[in-house]
């Protein structure tokens, strides 16, 4: 639980660097995505 605190605190440490809030959320959510992707990387031929 402390990760996810951790990363919270990292995430909102580059509130500063959104002039909007809206942006700032997707900006949040998009990272949190990467990071619980489960699938393995695809192979294309």
């Amino acid at each position: 639980m402390k990760l996810f605190q951790r990363l919270e605190q990292i995430l909102g440490d580059f509130r500063p660097v959104f002039s909007r809030e809206a942006p700032f959320r997707w900006f949040v959510l998009l990272v949190w995505g990467i990071l619980l992707n489960s699938q393995p990387a695809a192979v294309t031929s």
